[in-house]
């Protein structure tokens, strides 16, 4: 037996994953009352389905012995196939929980087939609501590997910025933002 007890089956989605509907558990957190919330990554639909598919970040809470309602934090449309369209991509997704309870998510957000569309982005949930969602980089270079923690209620994230794959050209730099807004000068991190 481990040191943590038995694992106990939750059933997130009232109903078993389907073809063309997938969900990816990102962050569990178990509370002192008893509760559970969750975040995970859900996809609806395959390429050749109609175009208005999406792909969603969500929140859940298990309290009371029950599930609450899904909280949709992000939901882009996608279907390359059917309209034409480049497809929209939400990776490299980090959650966090802060002091007060809050949960923090950081994720890059990037159109399929343009590596230098890479964006950060944050969303901030409280009380089941997402409260913020506030891009982080806008600009015409690769910005990745996000990373977020916290200190007390306070939010702070890093990530690499700076090079263009497309052009070839540019240097990768760390760029770090405080929970105050401020983002802070580069530092270097390669040499060419």
């Amino acid at each position: 037996q481990a040191p943590w007890g038995d694992p106990a089956l939750v059933p997130i989605m009232n109903s078993a994953s389907t073809s063309g509907i997938e969900r990816n558990l990102l962050a569990s957190f178990e509370n002192t009352d008893g509760s559970v919330e969750l975040v995970y990554r859900e996809y609806s639909g395959q390429p050749t389905n109609p175009p208005g598919q999406y792909r969603r970040l969500v929140y859940r809470r298990f309290v009371n012995g029950a599930w609450n309602d899904p909280v949709v934090m992000k939901e882009v449309l996608y279907n390359r196939a059917q309209s034409g369209s480049l497809d929209i991509v939400l990776w490299d997704v980090k959650v966090v929980k802060d002091a007060v309870g809050d949960i923090h998510i950081v994720y890059v957000e990037r159109v399929e087939g343009d590596p230098d569309s890479s964006e950060v982005v944050y969303l901030h949930e409280a009380n089941g609501q997402l409260v913020t969602e506030r891009r982080i980089t806008n600009n015409a270079t690769d910005s990745k590997l996000p990373v977020i923690t916290t200190a007390g209620s306070q939010v702070f994230i890093s990530w690499l910025d700076g090079r263009s794959l497309n052009a070839n050209t540019g240097v990768y730099t760390v760029r770090f933002l405080e929970g105050d807004g401020i983002i802070y000068p580069e530092a270097r991190v390669n040499s060419g």
